[in-house]
């Protein structure tokens, strides 16, 4: 079972360097670096098997070794149009990446577009082919983190982009902007989308849960 042909997935990606800064109490720089490679690993190889056409994943990053990466492995990637704005972790700035990656999936042929993070270790193809299935015809649905304020998983229609909320509580800042637009908005809840790796307390978890076997 694959994600339908009219679905592409977009994944924004902070870059090998820079991403995970919050995890600096427990990993050093090198470790953080591994860490966010192995994820990105994790995210595309479950995109790739679910989509079953790796040029049907999409990669927005600033870093061109994240994004040499990406294409190593058969995916688009597309260099972040704002980067120094999205190294400093503004939420307009990874709207505006991400807005860039659903254009440019529309472009290439999709009518959907899911928006995928890439810092969750549970993920697999399984999951995402059952939640692109969970939404109606012309809605959209949303996975949200396991605090049930952020965002990890978000599918919409092609041309929905003005409705990308990324950011602080973006659960609630996404029902208000696809209800502005007239757009039904399922959620669905999962725990391989709902556990993202953010902070020291995560980190534990995800080594207890055996979920990141090639990390520090």
């Amino acid at each position: 079972m694959s994600i339908v042909d009219d679905t592409w997935i977009v994944t924004p990606v902070r870059g090998f360097v820079q991403g995970k800064s919050r995890l600096a109490p427990v990993l050093a720089p090198g470790e953080r670096e591994r860490l966010t490679r192995e994820l990105l690993a994790r995210t595309l190889g479950a995109a790739i098997a679910a989509c079953t056409r790796p040029d049907r994943c999409i990669v927005v990053s600033p870093d061109p070794r994240a994004r040499d990466y990406a294409t190593g492995l058969g995916a688009v990637a597309l260099e972040d149009p704002e980067p120094g704005a999205s190294q400093s972790t503004g939420e307009a700035s990874l709207n505006a990446a991400l807005s860039a990656g659903a254009t440019e999936a529309a472009r290439l042929g999709a009518s959907r577009v899911l928006v995928l993070a890439a810092d969750l270790p549970g993920i697999s193809a399984d999951v995402l082919v059952r939640f692109t299935r969970a939404s109606s015809p012309g809605g959209a649905c949303i996975a949200a983190d396991r605090h049930r304020r952020g965002t990890n998983a978000l599918l919409l229609p092609a041309g929905a982009e003005a409705a990308l909320r990324f950011g602080p509580d973006s659960l609630r800042a996404h029902r208000e902007a696809f209800a502005t637009l007239g757009i039904p908005l399922g959620e669905w809840h999962e725990p391989a989308l709902a556990f993202d790796l953010d902070t020291p307390e995560d980190w534990a978890r995800a080594r207890r849960q055996a979920l990141l076997q090639g990390s520090t």
